[in-house]
């Protein structure tokens, strides 16, 4: 939401416009602005964990797209962006102060952040907006102070500062949360560039084209066909770009989903169930970022990540558990908050948070989910195999032991005769 706000506010410029102007789509200037209006406004809203928090916002959220719709209609409520704007920042005031320390000083800066870069937007730019649309102020200094100097900079001085504010919370407090964004980021800004490159190169070949064999502008048409080669291209282009952005950022999902099932399979059939259950903790805590892990079975533990062996890794619930399909997320729990059965034997994987104390996002609940089967068939074939393992030991104990006895009896009986 915070990219795309960021994205289409920072489409919204003079120059824009009149580049806009020249394909007669000026009108996208005010759709795009109102996207990032509505979409930053959201953000503010639930950030940073996406939760509904206090529950007025949700109903905040509901009715800001109305009132932007309405204010188009009636210019007078177009005033009202403003109150929301302002009960965003209570509401991200509000779960500031209800925050932990640690918390707090997660996402301090992209508070400090949001607040400025909003007060630039609300406060001076509105001031000096409306003296220069004034009759003295067009007298004063012209259209070209206003158009071109202070309105531009004072969108980029409030967008470079919020997205400054995330940033340094990012890099100072490691959000392992933001890689997702990070990359989802990335494959929407290359997205989009590749598409406009796309637009502008083939628009430029058609006209160039028209004009060396039909001797004339091909005008609207050059650029209704470069839109049409740009959409063709989304899909693929949107493939190569997403595969390359989660081979270059998201290496460690990669490794996950490729390379552990197979070392786990193997693990079965040549180790015991703990070095399994161990070997699955390494590679997810590394992978994950997990702060800490538990495999359970039947109440006994098999291997744990980073916790004392003797805690009560599973303690009652006291909260009904946020069903993910098979993945059970207990909130509540500062040890475990994610479980995820592993077949119906009652073993268990037991994933603690990350470091910041953030959750998972989509993708690893998926990877998490898809690596359980993997994990469940090598726990069961490394219980089989070593039950079986015992159970020819316990005979061949039986067997040395009898055959101990007759050499005994043999023994005595030839002593005797």
């Amino acid at each position: 939401m915070l990219s795309m706000a960021l994205l289409g506010l920072a489409a919204v410029s003079p120059y824009s416009y009149y580049y806009l102007v020249r394909f007669d789509a000026g009108w996208l200037i005010g759709v795009m602005n109102t996207i990032g209006v509505v979409a930053l406004v959201t953000t503010m809203f639930v950030f940073p964990n996406g939760r509904f928090v206090p529950r007025w916002t949700l109903w905040a959220i509901l009715a800001f797209p109305c009132t932007i719709v309405a204010g188009k209609l009636l210019p007078a409520i177009a005033y009202g962006t403003i109150g929301f704007v302002i009960l965003a920042l209570i509401a991200m005031i509000v779960r500031y102060r209800r925050e932990t320390p640690v918390g707090r000083r997660q996402w301090r800066w992209a508070m400090i952040g949001f607040v400025i870069g909003f007060a630039i937007q609300i406060g001076p730019s509105q001031i000096y907006s409306k003296y220069l649309g004034s009759p003295a102020g067009q007298a004063s200094f012209g259209v070209t102070l206003r158009s071109w100097i202070l309105t531009p900079l004072s969108l980029t001085a409030s967008l470079t500062i919020i997205a400054m504010g995330v940033m340094l919370s990012v890099l100072r407090y490691r959000l392992y949360d933001t890689q997702a964004a990070v990359s989802r980021s990335i494959l929407y800004g290359a997205l989009t560039l590749a598409l406009l490159a796309i637009f502008a190169g083939s628009e430029k070949i058609i006209e160039i084209v028209g004009e060396a064999y039909f001797g004339e502008s091909l005008g609207a048409l050059a650029g209704g066909l470069g839109a049409a080669f740009a959409a063709v291209a989304i899909s693929p282009l949107h493939h190569r770009i997403g595969h390359w952005v989660e081979h270059r950022f998201r290496k460690n999902l990669i490794h996950l989903r490729h390379d552990l099932p197979p070392l786990l399979i193997e693990l079965g059939e040549t180790a015991d169930p703990a070095t399994v259950a161990r070997t699955a903790l390494d590679h997810l805590a590394h992978g994950l970022h997990a702060a800490r892990g538990a495999v359970i079975a039947d109440g006994a533990i098999l291997a744990v990540h980073n916790v004392d062996a003797t805690t009560d890794v599973m303690p009652p619930q006291t909260e009904r558990p946020n069903r993910i399909g098979t993945l059970e997320v207990v909130r509540s729990d500062a040890l475990f908050p994610v479980r995820l059965p592993l077949g119906s034997d009652g073993r268990w994987l037991l994933i603690g948070s990350r470091p910041d104390a953030s959750l998972y996002d989509r993708q690893e609940r998926e990877l998490l989910t898809d690596l359980a089967p993997s994990l469940a068939q090598a726990l069961r074939v490394a219980a089989d195999r070593t039950a079986r393992q015992a159970e020819t030991a316990a005979r061949f104990d039986q067997l040395e032991r009898e055959l101990s006895s007759l050499k005994a009896a043999f023994v005595n009986a030839a002593a005797a005769g």
